[in-house]
């Protein structure tokens, strides 16, 4: 384990990074509940921890963030935190550092549980974090993303999203970036 100040996704904060490969939440652990799915995104809490971590495991192999910084993810009173439940399990998030007064917001993480993918989650979480952020003033979104994240890089594009600029050895040595925007409102 490598205990670090780490400007991975997005700013610097203390990061302890398992670099472990080890999924905590693996596919076949997971039973799918019959009948219609419902999707419900709403606030996430800090009793929500649990299973914001149980997500961020599941979901990213390398430099996920720990409990402690995911805590203070769900705490911090210049981001916010939603999350995704289908038929009450909670099967993704997204945060968002959006500072009171200032007219952008910086997606800091969405995930989705692998099993879950492909089901319209992620875009639910996208509407989440777009209303949000206009119901803050935001007037424009943010986002990295890794260059061989073909899928969220068509979901952003698919969205609005428009690549302003490449981001060399962002997520480290020979791991690059897209930084992105999308204009929610003209200032």
């Amino acid at each position: 384990m490598l205990s670090t100040i780490f400007s991975f996704r997005y700013f610097l904060l203390p990061l302890n990074l398992d670099t472990g490969a080890q999924p905590w939440v693996d596919d076949k652990d997971i039973s799918f509940p019959s009948g219609s799915v419902v999707v419900n995104v709403r606030t996430a809490t800090t009793s929500d921890l649990d299973d914001v971590e149980r997500i961020e495991r599941g979901s990213f192999d390398r430099g996920r963030y720990q409990r402690e910084v995911l805590r203070q993810l769900l705490s911090g009173e210049d981001f916010f935190t939603i999350i995704a439940e289908e038929n009450e399990l909670t099967v993704g998030y997204a945060t968002v550092f959006c500072r009171k007064g200032c007219h952008s917001a910086r997606i800091i993480s969405i995930a989705v549980l692998p099993a879950f993918r492909e089901r319209g989650i992620a875009e639910e979480l996208l509407a989440g974090i777009e209303n949000r952020g206009q119901d803050m003033n935001a007037h424009r979104l943010m986002l990295e993303v890794a260059k061989t994240n073909g899928p969220a890089i068509r979901l952003y594009e698919k969205h609005g999203f428009r690549k302003i600029c490449e981001l060399p050895d962002y997520y480290g040595s020979e791991s690059d970036a897209f930084y992105m925007e999308k204009v929610l409102s003209e200032k």
